[in-house]
């Protein structure tokens, strides 16, 4: 019990060092991005059947949530896949997508779940 306690001891204080070197870093102005000054920064979500939800629902939920310090949230988020027929993810959720890749926006930010990014259409999407 009482190495347990000096564990805990010594990670508390290596915590409290860590977070006193990062709080006395370069300041978060210096490093923060800037939104575009017209206009948003579209950000493609690539689904297709099978898609396992949380691996594009949850970045989906940080993008949304993002606002700058005018109060504006800076990113369009839309979905993309083969087609605008209801796709079919996991547990049965039926997701219709905004675009296909042949009528989809250029974005600036793509997200690809897991080995999609491999096929042909989004490679051409993303690489021409």
């Amino acid at each position: 019990m009482n190495s347990q306690i000096k564990f805990g001891f010594v990670g508390a204080i290596a915590l409290f060092v860590i977070g006193q070197l990062s709080a006395s870093a370069a300041p978060a102005e210096a490093n923060s991005l800037k939104p575009p000054a017209k206009g948003d920064i579209p950000i493609a979500f690539v689904i297709s059947d099978g898609a396992v939800i949380i691996d594009f629902c949850g970045p989906w939920e940080v993008f949304r949530d993002v606002m700058v310090s005018s109060g504006d949230h800076p990113f369009r988020l839309y979905t993309v896949s083969d087609k605008t027929e209801p796709i079919h993810a996991g547990g049965g959720m039926k997701i219709i997508p905004d675009y296909t890749f042949a009528n989809a926006p250029a974005p600036k930010v793509a997200k690809v779940i897991g080995s999609l990014w491999r096929r042909p259409p989004i490679l051409q999407m993303f690489c021409s």
